[in-house]
C-alpha cells in the first residue's frame, strides 16, 4: 500500500485526489510501524529480542536521518516528483530482499 501511494504522490496533480493518497500513505505507514515491531518481537527468541527491536528501531532512525540528504540530492537533479518515484522503487526492492530472507529463514528453520 505504501508503494501504491508514493507511485500515485509522484504522478497525481490534483489536490484532492493528494489529499487521499497521503492519508493512506498515512495509514499504511501506521500500520507498517506497529506490525513492523510485532513481527520482529514474534520472530525473535527471548534471548535477542531486545537487540532485534533496537536494531529494528535503529534502522528506522537511520533510514529518517540519511534519506533527507539522498532524496534532496534526487530532487535537485530529477525533480520532486522523481523522488517519490525512487522511494517506491526503492520500497519495491526492499520488500523482495525482505520476503526472501524470511523465505530462506523459514525454509532453514524446516531443515
Amino acid at each position: 500500500m505504501i508503494v501504491l501511494a508514493l507511485v500515485g504522490i509522484s504522478v497525481v496533480r490534483d489536490p484532492s485526489v493528494l489529499a487521499g493518497i497521503l492519508i493512506l500513505e498515512g495509514v499504511a505507514y501506521g500500520a507498517y510501524l506497529s506490525v513492523g515491531q510485532a513481527f520482529v518481537a514474534e520472530h525473535s527468541t527471548d534471548a535477542n529480542r531486545g537487540t532485534a527491536t533496537g536494531t529494528y528501531s535503529a534502522a528506522g532512525s537511520l533510514g529518517s536521518t540519511v534519506s533527507p540528504f539522498v532524496l534532496g540530492a534526487i530532487a535537485g537533479q530529477m525533480g520532486l516528483a522523481a523522488v517519490f518515484g525512487v522511494m517506491a522503487v526503492v520500497a519495491l526492492v526492499l520488500l523482495f530482499v525482505i520476503f526472501l530472507l524470511y523465505w530462506r529463514s523459514q525454509r532453514a528453520a524446516r531443515g
